[in-house]
C-alpha cells in the first residue's frame, strides 16, 4: 500500500501541513524541515520514480556547460534552468559555466572548475571522442550525467533531454515542401555546426524527406554558421543573395505603388519603371518595361 502524507508526518515527527508545504514546495518550512521529511518520503516509496533511479532525499549540486556565447538561444536555455532550479527544494545549487566555444579542450577547461560538492551535470557538447572521455571521467568520478539539446549517446550518460532531431529536420522539409506548392528549384540550407549530433541529425531529415517526397527540390549548398547572429556568406552564395534582395525590393516597390490611387499612382509607377498589371491579374503580371 502506497504511503500517504500522514505516514511520513508520523515517520519524520512532523505536522502533515509541514510535510504537505515541503512536498508541494511552498512556503514555511526550515531547510532542516525539507530534509527531514525528503529523507522519510524516499524511505517509504512516496518519491516519484523515473526509469527506476529514485529522485534524491538530499538537495543536489547541480552545475552545466553551455556553449552560450552570443548565441539566444543558449542563452534563454540558462536563464530557465537557474529559474527552475531555483524553485526545486531538491536542488541546493545551480551553476551555469559559459563555454569559450564548441571544442572539446573548451569543455575539458570548464570541468576543471566543477565544484567538488557537486552531484549532477547538465552538458551542451559535440559528439567527439575527446568529449566522449571527458564526461566518461565525470561519470566516473560518482557524478551524474545528463545530456542536452544535442547527445552524445556512447557516454555513459544518465539520460539526454531534448528533442527527436531527425523529426525535427523531417518536420520542417515537410512543411517547407507543402509550403512551395509543387515548385522546383534549389534551396540552400545553413545549420548551426555539424559537429554537433543534433545539427547533423536534422540535416540527414531534412534531405531525406526532400529526397522521398519533393524530388523536385533540391539542396543545391549546405552553410554552417556556427549558431552566429551575423555571418557573411560565402562568395558563390552572394549572387543568389543579392537577386533575392533585388527581388524583393522591387516587389515591395511594386506594392507601395498599387496603393496609390488616380493618375498620381500611374505617373510614379511609370516613373519606377513599372508595369502595373490589372487587379485579376495577380501577383506574376509583374515586369519592367
Amino acid at each position: 500500500m502506497k504511503a500517504t502524507v500522514a505516514d511520513i508526518a508520523r515517520s519524520c515527527g512532523l505536522s502533515t501541513a509541514t510535510v504537505d508545504r515541503v512536498l508541494n514546495n511552498r512556503p514555511g518550512a526550515s531547510a532542516a524541515n525539507r530534509q527531514r521529511v525528503m529523507e522519510a518520503a524516499k524511505q517509504l516509496g512516496y518519491l516519484p520514480t523515473l526509469d527506476q533511479v529514485v529522485l534524491p532525499s538530499k538537495p543536489a549540486h547541480l552545475e552545466f556547460f553551455l556553449p552560450i556565447g552570443s548565441n539566444a538561444f543558449m542563452a534563454d536555455l540558462a536563464h530557465h534552468i537557474e529559474d527552475y532550479a531555483a524553485r526545486l527544494p531538491l536542488v541546493a545549487s545551480c551553476r551555469i559555466h559559459n563555454l569559450a566555444g564548441i571544442s572539446p579542450s573548451a569543455l575539458q577547461s570548464a570541468v576543471e572548475n566543477l565544484s567538488l560538492k557537486a552531484n549532477g551535470v547538465g552538458v551542451i557538447a559535440v559528439d567527439h571522442p575527446r568529449t566522449r572521455n571527458i564526461l566518461r571521467e565525470l561519470v566516473e568520478a560518482g557524478i551524474r550525467l545528463v545530456t542536452l539539446v544535442s547527445d552524445v549517446p556512447a557516454a555513459p550518460r544518465s539520460a539526454y533531454v531534448g528533442i527527436d532531431n531527425r523529426v525535427a529536420g523531417r518536420t520542417a522539409a515537410l512543411l517547407m515542401g507543402r509550403f512551395l506548392g509543387g515548385r522546383t528549384g534549389h534551396l540552400a540550407m545553413m545549420v548551426g555546426s555539424r559537429s554537433y549530433r543534433g545539427h547533423e541529425e536534422r540535416e540527414m531529415g531534412f534531405r531525406s524527406v526532400l529526397s522521398e517526397e519533393f524530388p523536385n527540390l533540391t539542396v543545391s549548398s549546405a552553410v554552417e554558421i556556427n549558431d552566429e547572429r551575423r555571418r557573411q556568406l560565402p562568395r558563390h552564395h552572394q549572387g543568389a543573395a543579392r537577386r533575392t534582395g533585388s527581388a524583393r525590393h522591387l516587389l515591395r516597390r511594386r506594392r507601395t505603388l498599387r496603393r496609390r490611387q488616380g493618375v498620381a499612382g500611374s505617373q510614379a509607377a511609370q516613373e519606377a519603371g513599372l508595369h502595373l498589371p490589372r487587379p485579376d491579374q495577380g501577383d506574376t503580371a509583374l515586369s519592367r518595361r
